[in-house]
């Protein structure tokens, strides 16, 4: 069992409705916090944005599943794999790891999912955008207020931050940093939409790239929009670009 600030959820029987959404829990000391999420419909796509995320579409998350508060740490990173990525420096602990590549974070949930004896792994992008915007259709993550210094890192810090630092960017269920920082890894490879189902979907499998989502810190408020992608080379390792995992509930 874990527990859930205060809350105790059994494994074998787990909680099924709303009123579990944005419950907290970990699954063992190092592992990050995970934000439950219920299942539910969403409009996916923007109308008024870029050519790839049009057009805006109907999609069902059929089940109740966690993602992550924040975006994987390089302590945590470190507590899994056993060191950072070549090139990342640990002097601070809690930003977000980068140089890693879609490889590199599957092979972070494998290790965790052992660990923890749970199943961890890449949300897929219609639950990351699910995540971002939950119930309302919202711009942003935390509404329809427009980026600012003081909501996501973004035009100007030169570098990420630790997660957590902007609190007025937080979302309506206690996501942080899903706008700036650094862009995210999703599970999905890249392809236009109306390609696949609704039912959350997994993604164009025509293509060897993935999607990544969320924005970076030199990004301006276009791409920290929930709806926001890029695609990304599946082997890329790049400064800008980190993961947060999901959690498969029962």
């Amino acid at each position: 069992m874990v527990v859930l600030l205060g809350l105790v959820f059994h494994a074998s029987a787990g909680p099924s409705d709303a009123s579990m959404a944005g419950s907290v829990f970990k699954d063992c000391d190092v592992c990050p916090q995970m934000v439950v999420i219920p299942p539910g419909q969403f409009k996916m796509g923007d109308a008024n944005g870029e050519q790839d995320e049009t057009p805006v579409h109907e999609v069902a998350i059929p089940a109740m599943f966690a993602m992550g508060r924040t975006e994987i740490t390089r302590a945590q990173w470190q507590a899994i794999m056993g060191a950072n990525p070549e090139g990342v420096s640990s002097d601070c602990e809690n930003c977000p790891v980068i140089l890693v590549d879609w490889e590199d974070a599957q092979e972070f949930c494998r290790r965790l999912s052992q660990r923890t004896r749970q199943h961890y792994r890449l949300p897929t992008e219609a639950e990351w955008e699910r995540a971002a915007r939950y119930d309302d259709g919202r711009t942003w993550p935390w509404g329809e207020v427009e980026v600012t210094s003081e909501r996501a890192n973004h035009l100007g810090s030169g570098w990420s931050m630790p997660v957590g630092s902007y609190p007025g960017g937080r979302s309506k269920l206690g996501f942080d940093d899903m706008a700036g920082n650094v862009w995210e890894w999703v599970g999905d490879r890249f392809g236009p939409y109306g390609s696949f189902g609704a039912l959350n979907p997994l993604g164009y499998e025509g293509e060897s790239s993935h999607v990544i989502r969320g924005g970076y810190w030199a990004n301006g408020p276009n791409l920290l929009k929930c709806a926001a992608r890029l695609e990304s080379s599946s082997d890329g390792d790049q400064a800008g670009v980190g993961f947060r995992i999901c959690r498969t509930l029962p």
